[in-house]
């Protein structure tokens, strides 16, 4: 694993104690060499040489933060090679470069990412030379994909949240023009929606910077102040407020599925959580879920969850039910990755629960329309992720 780096020692080296951060990382440059040496020794995996770039290795370079135990919160970031196909998406393959108990956005992230621009800037210029077998092979590198969510580009890109009146980290769409049906995209000058130059980015965060200088010396409250900022930003048609923290490697991040597959599965489930508790017709006397019969359609979906490994979910459920009683309030909850693949692996089995208690008709049709909807799902999102299908699942298919 080459050598270790702390995070404490280095990016934090004159920090107040409260904003440190333990934890560690290794240099980009040490870890790739490695993992170049390691792919090329090996015979599991068929490299794949894109454009013919032969030992040319294409990088995906990706972090993210998350709540770890109960005040703190957990940043990582991972490095894969793109070139051993579906395996960049195993756990076994993807290889921390820096972990450390901070928020995404904290000053030794930031510090951090300084240092791995500047480092794969001169990663990209060179040719180095490996032991592979005892035979010396030349070997390159390209960043090509920076796989983070819509907040963590936002902060990497240096752009307002995604609540901003410009709200993609990808091109000019505004909250005016994102339901233009027929809209086009491109950078050829006639295209409805256009991407975000790197110069803009840095003229427009210059510009920023000298009002806010100008602001520094107007007394007004900090949420006035705020207004003022992200109201001067829109006015630009722009969601810049500093330069981009990664530089110019902003302009090769692309769409990030994950909130998308979350968002549709989370959707998805809810229509199939509503026709559920329809078809139960759960009398007004059921107050809690501890009343619910075992043998009505609730009881057995909720069951059904559980044993396909979402008993998050059904906890949540059961909680909103017991709340609610499912009479208003719409259910609402954040679907997790985790959450939305073992959704899309295993809906056939939640719908199956209630299918055969189900009238023929109206209750069976829409069962099977959610099925549909969930089997076009997974083959959307297969493009970015790879899902197991097992014998039983595909025959259960079949069968709608």
């Amino acid at each position: 694993i080459r050598q270790l780096y702390s995070v404490r020692d280095t990016p934090c080296y004159d920090l107040e104690e409260e904003e440190k951060a333990d934890g560690m990382y290794r240099h980009v440059k040490q870890l790739l060499l490695s993992l170049a040496k390691f792919y090329l020794s090996q015979s599991r995996y068929q490299l794949i040489w894109f454009q013919g770039q032969v030992n040319t290795f294409h990088v995906s370079l990706g972090g993210d933060g998350a709540p770890f135990g109960k005040d703190d919160t957990a940043c990582a970031w991972l490095v894969s090679l793109l070139n051993i196909g579906r395996g960049v998406l195993s756990s076994n393959d993807n290889f921390l470069l820096f972990g450390a108990n901070c928020k995404e956005d904290c000053v030794p992230v930031s510090r951090f990412l300084m240092k791995l621009v500047t480092d794969i800037s001169e990663i990209e210029k060179n040719t180095y030379s490996v032991d592979c077998n005892g035979v010396s092979v030349d070997v390159k590198f390209c960043f090509s994909e920076l796989p983070n969510d819509m907040k963590m580009l936002c902060f990497l890109a240096g752009e307002l949240s995604n609540s901003a009146t410009y709200f993609s980290t990808f091109a000019d769409v505004s909250t005016a023009t994102m339901n233009e049906l027929d809209g086009t995209f491109g950078s050829n000058g006639k295209e409805t929606w256009k991407p975000w130059k790197y110069e803009s980015r840095v003229d427009i965060a210059n510009q920023v910077d000298k009002f806010k200088k100008s602001l520094a010396k107007q007394k007004m409250s900090e949420s006035t102040r705020r207004s003022k900022i992200t109201n001067f930003i829109a006015q630009r048609h722009s969601r810049q407020e500093f330069k981009p923290a990664v530089g110019k490697l902003i302009d090769r991040a692309h769409v990030d599925p994950l909130h998308l597959k979350n968002n549709a599965c989370a959707l998805v489930h809810r229509q199939l959580l509503n026709e559920v508790i329809a078809m139960s017709k759960l009398s007004n006397d059921v107050k809690f879920f501890l009343q619910v019969s075992p043998n009505s359609h609730f009881h057995r979906y909720v069951t059904a969850m559980r044993k396909c490994g979402l008993s998050r979910l059904a906890k949540k459920v059961i909680k909103w039910f017991d709340e609610t009683k499912a009479n208003g309030k719409q259910f609402e909850y954040r679907f997790t990755g985790k959450d939305s693949r073992l959704f899309l692996l295993h809906f056939m089995s939640l719908i199956s629960a209630v299918e055969s208690m189900a009238n023929p008709g109206r209750e069976v049709t829409i069962l099977h329309v959610i099925a549909y909807i969930c089997l076009c799902l997974r083959d959307c999102v297969s493009l970015f992720s790879h899902i197991e299908v097992t014998d039983e699942q595909v025959s259960e298919l079949k069968a709608i």
